[in-house]
Formats: C-alpha cells, structure tokens, sequence
C-alpha cells in the first residue's frame, strides 16, 4: 500500500493506524514470529500475538534491511516483518538500497548470501509506504503552489 500526499496530510497517521487492523496471529504464525525474533537476538513475548510492525529509519543500511553475516547469519528488519507489515514512512528516501525489495516481495523470502553459502529466511510481509507526490511535496496540490521542476517530479 503506497499512500502519497502532501506533507502534514496525515500519510503517516493513516499508515500507522493499520496496525490495528491486522488480524492476531495464529499459533503457527506466532511460532514462527517467535523463532525468527529469536535467530535475531529480539525479544518477543511468547508467544506472540500481535502482528510484526517493522517501522525502519530511512537512513538504515540495506545489511539490516535485508541481513547480514558477519560471523554468523542475522536476520535483517524484511523477515523480522515476517507475518506482519514492513512501514517505509518516505518511501523515497530509502532510495538505491531498495533494490532488492521486489524480488523479496514475490519471493516471500530473503536471502543472505556468505562465503559459506546461502541461509534463506522468510519474509512475508505486507508492505505499507508513504511518500509525497514531489521533492517539495506540493505538485498537484490545489492550495500550494509546487517549486519543483517538470524534470525533479519526474525524476522523484
């Protein structure tokens, strides 16, 4: 779900507010929320009920994003949204380290690749992003006069 509009049009509010209407989770699904939290070092109460809502900074690197193996294999923020929804709040500003996002939204899962080999982890997750329609976040508004040019809202 991508929702776009200007700034202060409460993207974000509405956004967050989904959470609340995600179903609990089954105890399967709880299950195997609370084994991926565990592979990763995250606390969890057990056993889960309420749906994994990850909410990453836009400065986050793609390693914990997507994972990482430095010494061992860590899960990355795309499979502990496993179950539950992965919030990108200015979807723009993620920019390049996104890359991957597509193949793991068909897939449903991730893989991290190391010198040993490959662990692939699940990664079924609903994606919930915001962004505003141009650099200034005005273009097409009716009370705001847009500062970008033709090229930058293209381009953005």
């Amino acid at each position: 779900m991508l929702l776009i509009g200007a700034p202060e049009s409460g993207k974000t509010v509405l956004a967050r507010a989904l959470r609340g209407l995600l179903p609990p989770l089954s105890e399967t699904e709880a299950a195997g929320v609370a084994t991926l939290a565990a592979f990763a070092g995250t606390a969890v109460p057990e056993p889960p009920t309420v749906r994994p809502w990850i909410a990453p900074a836009p400065g986050v690197s793609a390693a914990a994003l997507f994972g990482r193996h430095v010494r061992r294999s860590r899960p990355g923020l795309v499979s502990l949204a496993h179950r539950g929804a992965l919030f990108l709040d200015d979807l723009p500003s993620f920019s390049a380290r996104l890359v991957r996002l597509p193949t793991i939204l068909d897939d449903r899962v991730v893989t991290i690749a190391h010198a040993a080999g490959a662990l692939t982890l699940p990664a079924a997750f609903q994606l919930v992003a915001t962004a505003r329609p141009c650099p200034c976040g005005w273009f097409g508004d009716p009370e705001a006069i847009c500062q970008c040019t033709p090229q930058q809202v293209r381009r953005y």
